[in-house]
């Protein structure tokens, strides 16, 4: 006879259920008692789930033909599936099989993410299988890994900007939870486990997962950013919503600098965009900067007395984004917004529309990985100090700098790309190094399109050869006054450079008061403290890898001088 065994179990753990009360529609309850194991009680009940005979779902398809077959002999199939609910000390867990699943979320209230922390627990790194990622822009991107050799994801930075979907691993033979667990895992918000159970080691496989939640510590760290979906935060989302409404009523330039409007994950490039308008109610406001629209929003806000109806109107605002190339786009004023908030002591940011919360453990990481960026001295550069009285806008503080090539809006125009590109605003050639130097006074979210237009002239240069073509010739739109021999020269000489020579920096004018350093201050992530906000942060590292991998060196420079303590 064959021993009574299931092969493959998933578990959920339940939120606010209790035990005896529930019911599931469509399932049949089919059992209740309780299973006595080491001196202890586990109340249970058990649904069964069967619809059918039903026709076969294939079977629409050839209804059309004369088919010589009686009714009564139409193929037909069963959908069935079981749910097994069981109380384990403090919790309750449900087992499912066949479609049990499917029933099982849309009835009961589920733990977000309960079999990923489980997994964490269960497997050490060589164990470890694979990854299903997606990417925090608005496009889902989903990485499957299959590893050859123990991969550690704690040290892949990769993951700062990804939310973990899935996780799947093989528990060695030396890992003794093998026995109660199982020999394979997946885990999402669910664990699924593969290998033999007869009903008792159910019940030692709960107790085994119910001590690993409550008493062990992860074996796998994944440092990752948590999205804040509907399904499963719907509350926590209209709060958030609510919290930033009241931050744009509140908008101030010179304090608030955590906010910026974007279209896209690469970042639209705001030089691109001539004329913004924000349209509501009929009445169409025009801006020029991104500032602008926020300071209209505020004003528009202003007058709503209610905050129901503040957090109403900014859904009912439409924001139009006017390109240099004649194109236009118009969308939700909410589909542009973008940047960070602080709420309950946690840190979030938007993206797409999506909001994302940051651990504790997740900032620390980034400010980790922030340090290991290279901070230059301006000086080292040939970057002058930016006195304000001389230079009052980006581009005067470019011009200034007669020793260094000056790209500012020079723009290259190359086929299938909106409008032109700017390869850098400085280049800096030595002998040992080329130094495309992007130069932004922002701070904040607002430096994701500094951000942006390195990593886009990067990956130009390395993937076009008519992008690099005209650089080497200088083929380029011109600024006010056109290239000197020198110049020409320089950008001629590139053609002989490797991409290893080449190194990427990002200088950043941050003149805040608030944003002080101390004297004397080498870390990265004190002399950029305040400048750069956790948005911009997660964005910066991104980039950064990015670029490494395209063979670039990346730097960051704070362009003096700066607020001192």
């Amino acid at each position: 006879m064959t021993e009574p065994t299931i092969n493959k179990l998933t578990v959920y753990k339940l939120n606010n259920v209790a035990l005896n009360s529930v019911t599931i529609p469509s399932y049949r309850l089919v059992a209740e008692d309780t299973w006595n194991a080491n001196d202890k009680t586990y109340p249970y009940r058990l649904f069964f789930h069967k619809r059918g005979p039903f026709p076969a779902p294939w079977l629409s398809v050839f209804l059309s033909l004369p088919l010589n077959i009686a009714a009564k002999d139409l193929p037909q199939g069963i959908v069935s599936g079981f749910i097994l609910l069981i109380h384990v000390e403090n919790s309750v867990y449900a087992l499912t099989g066949g479609v049990g699943h499917i029933h099982l979320g849309k009835h009961l209230s589920i733990e977000h993410r309960f079999g990923i922390e489980l997994a964490q627990r269960i497997l050490a790194i060589p164990e470890l299988r694979g990854l299903s990622q997606r990417d925090t822009s608005g496009v889902v991107n989903a990485l499957d890994r299959v590893f050859r050799g123990p991969y550690n994801p704690h040290g892949d930075i990769n993951n700062l900007k990804r939310v973990l979907t899935h996780v799947r691993g093989t528990l060695k033979k030396q890992n003794p939870r093998q026995a109660t667990i199982g020999r394979s895992i997946s885990a999402s918000d669910a664990l699924t486990v593969n290998g033999r159970k007869q009903f008792s080691d159910i019940v030692t496989f709960l107790v085994e997962v119910e001590r690993l939640m409550k008493h062990e510590t992860p074996r796998i760290s994944i440092p990752q950013l948590e999205h804040i979906n509907k399904k499963h935060h719907n509350a926590l989302l209209s709060e958030l919503e609510s919290a930033m409404v009241e931050k744009l009523r509140h908008y101030n330039a010179d304090e608030t600098h955590t906010l910026f409007l974007d279209n896209e994950d690469i970042g639209y490039l705001p030089d691109r965009v001539v004329l913004f308008e924000l349209i509501y109610k009929r009445r169409k406001i025009e801006a020029v900067t991104f500032v602008e629209v926020f300071e209209y929003v505020r004003s528009l806000l202003s007058d709503i007395p209610s905050k129901t109806d503040r957090q109403d109107a900014f859904r009912r605002m439409n924001l139009r984004l006017h390109f240099d190339d004649g194109v236009m786009e118009t969308r939700r004023l909410a589909y542009f917004l973008c940047g960070d908030l602080e709420f309950h002591d946690d840190v979030y940011f938007l993206n797409n529309e999506l909001w994302y919360r940051a651990s504790d453990e997740f900032i620390k990481l980034m400010e980790r990985e922030l340090d290991n960026i290279e901070c230059l001295d301006p000086s080292v550069l040939g970057l002058e100090e930016w006195d304000k009285n001389k230079y009052q806008s980006e581009r005067d503080f470019n011009a200034a700098h007669k020793n260094l090539v000056v790209m500012d809006r020079r723009l290259v125009k190359i086929a299938d790309e909106k409008g032109g590109i700017e390869f850098c605003d400085l280049l800096r050639s030595t002998s040992d190094t080329v130094e495309l130097i992007h130069v932004k006074h922002d701070t904040g979210a607002a430096l994701r399109a500094l951000f942006a237009q390195g990593f886009v002239s990067a990956k130009l240069y390395a993937e076009s050869n008519e992008f690099r073509t005209k650089i080497y010739s200088g083929d380029v739109t011109q600024n006010s006054r056109a290239f000197q021999r020198k110049d020409l020269t320089v950008l001629k000489s590139l053609n002989k450079r490797h991409r290893r020579e080449i190194r990427v920096v990002f200088a950043i004018f941050d003149d805040a008061m608030s944003h002080s350093v101390a004297p004397a201050t080498t870390a990265t992530s004190k002399i950029l403290k305040g400048t750069l906000s956790t948005f911009a942060k997660v964005d910066l590292l991104d980039r950064v890898t990015n670029m490494r991998t395209m063979g670039y060196g990346v730097a960051l420079s704070r362009i003096k001088p700066y607020p001192k303590k």
